[in-house]
């Protein structure tokens, strides 16, 4: 930060001694950044952390994974405030998140549920989860496997599909498969910076010149996409303004119209891998959809009527009354995840 200054500073005494118009530009400019950059360095950020411990382990496929047959209880404090305490997360053998001593029952249809840290249930107890009130509305007809996980985006769940040894404990062949995501998790599968930066593990997709949908790590993009991040990377850490201002961009590499075809390619390939090992329904739920700008939202949808995907966006329209999310942690609460499966059940006839 104090660099700008210095450049601001040089810049002057150089319009100074040459009188040369330039000079006093950059000068005022770089004086300008210099007090942005002061109100972002001084502007508090969140500060996390989570005691216990962790129930995830990296994954050289999917970036990171639950771990196995394992439990723990964990607290989340942010700035310096509770945002849960005590809750207990309990794992299969497959790494999917369960009750405590969990059994199952076969002669129920399945409920596969894929998505991120709304379906897994981050901060919240097993009971208030939305696969668990899923199933309570639907008179527990459902056997639940949530094979959901915070942060996974489009790639990882459709991983998850093809990966046929972590179903194959499912006895019961018939049943429903519900891929839940927030209406921004589109970036997850495109690879916005943001996401890469914090783990360059994570799979990025991308449709080939042959129309195939293929998977990438961070350094097997084509090299200027590559240069492309290292360069956002370069401005984010050397400036507090311009991370500020880049975090709100979305589709940085794409156009937002391709990042959408790349994500119902995805949601479509799941719903054959579903379909090729198990017998049921595939259906996609796209929560907080408002947030999508208006022609997005519209081309989303022709997009996945082309493609004949079950889908459902949540309505704009949420009732406030004991619905909520955290302002913390964005966490949803027991309400919020009754109420979008009551919407989901009544959508379907589940």
């Amino acid at each position: 930060m104090k660099d700008l200054f210095y450049i601001s500073l040089v810049s002057f005494l150089l319009y100074w001694i040459v009188k040369k118009k330039f000079f006093l530009s950059l000068s005022i400019f770089t004086l300008g950044l210099f007090f942005i950059e002061y109100y972002f360095y001084n502007v508090q950020s969140n500060t996390k952390s989570i005691s216990g411990q962790s129930y995830i382990d990296l994954d050289e496929k999917l970036g990171w994974c639950s771990k196995k047959s394992f439990s723990t209880s964990l607290t989340e404090t942010i700035n310096n405030q509770i945002t849960y305490k005590n809750i207990n997360f309990h794992f299969d053998s497959k790494g999917r998140r369960i009750s405590k001593n969990q059994k199952r029952n076969s002669t129920k249809k399945h409920a596969i549920f894929l998505g991120g840290s709304f379906t897994f249930g981050d901060g919240i107890d097993f009971s208030d989860t939305f696969p668990a009130h899923l199933s309570n509305i639907s008179k527990k007809k459902y056997e639940i496997y949530n094979y959901a996980l915070s942060g996974y985006g489009p790639t990882q769940n459709l991983l998850l599909l093809k990966d046929q040894e972590l179903y194959s404990d499912i006895i019961n062949q018939n049943g429903i498969c519900i891929y839940t995501m927030k209406a921004h998790h589109i970036n997850r599968a495109t690879g916005v910076p943001r996401y890469l930066r914090e783990n360059h593990r994570i799979p990025v997709a991308r449709i080939d010149g042959n129309d195939e949908l293929n998977f990438f790590r961070f350094y097997d993009l084509p090299k200027m996409q590559i240069y492309h991040y290292k360069l956002y990377d370069l401005f984010r850490n050397s400036s507090y303004a311009l991370n500020n201002i880049l975090q709100k961009k979305d589709f940085l590499m794409i156009s937002w119209k391709e990042a959408i075809d790349i994500n119902v390619r995805i949601f479509n390939e799941m719903c054959y891998q579903y379909k090729s090992y198990l017998n049921g329904s595939f259906f996609l739920f796209v929560r907080e959809s408002e947030s999508m700008p208006d022609k997005w939202r519209s081309y989303l949808i022709s997009k996945l009527k082309e493609f004949d995907i079950n889908y459902f966006l949540e309505p704009k329209t949420i009732p406030l009354e004991n619905i909520g999310i955290h302002p913390l942690n964005m966490h949803p609460n027991s309400a919020y995840n009754k109420w979008s499966a009551q919407l989901l059940v009544d959508q379907f006839n589940l």
